[in-house]
């Protein structure tokens, strides 16, 4: 998406409207759609941002990740990771919004990792992101998911010699089974 102010702003701005209009019953695609097409207009300002969405049905257990040009996202069960990316460009650079869907079934005790361009871009360099976070969380077993976004944050900023070029942001969730 890009770094700095402007950057950020974008974000914030497609940030708040997708919360808004999720609140406000719109369907992902239909918010999609309202976002773009704000960031459209702004075009003069050269508008866009990505978006990676995770929406899990609590009840069925499966994962829906809606992605328009951000890194990849990694669902990481035992000890192996999967990357679940995308093609799709960031909203606001074409009329039409193409956004990238998957769905996975989740199991009790999987893992998923979303992460900014920032970050994925370091652990993707030199070695294959899946084995990498895959010996990484193999160090950390049965923390929590803030230890755990933490700890790849701080790994990939080690990897990164300290230099940061670009906003570095972690999330982890963790998948429990619903007791009794």
């Amino acid at each position: 998406m890009g770094s700095g102010k402007a950057a950020g702003n974008e974000s914030k701005t497609a940030i708040e409207m997708l919360e808004e209009l999720s609140i406000a019953g719109f369907e992902t695609e239909t918010a999609l759609d309202m976002i773009n097409s704000m960031l459209i207009l702004k075009s003069g300002d050269e508008a866009f941002a990505t978006l990676d969405i995770c929406c899990v049905d609590l009840y069925t257990g499966i994962a829906e990740f809606i992605k328009t040009g951000a890194a990849s996202t990694f669902l990481v069960r035992g000890e192996k990771a999967k990357s679940i990316s995308s093609s799709a460009l960031p909203i606001g650079m074409l009329k039409d919004v193409y956004a990238q869907k998957s769905r996975l079934m989740l199991k009790p005790n999987d893992i998923i990792l979303m992460m900014t361009d920032g970050v994925a871009d370091i652990i993707e360099k030199d070695m294959n992101a899946e084995k990498w976070l895959a010996l990484k969380l193999g160090e950390l077993k049965g923390a929590k998911p803030k230890e755990t976004a933490e700890y790849i944050l701080e790994k990939a900023r080690e990897k990164a010699n300290g230099v940061i070029k670009d906003d570095m942001t972690v999330i982890a969730a963790k998948i429990w089974e619903k007791a009794g």
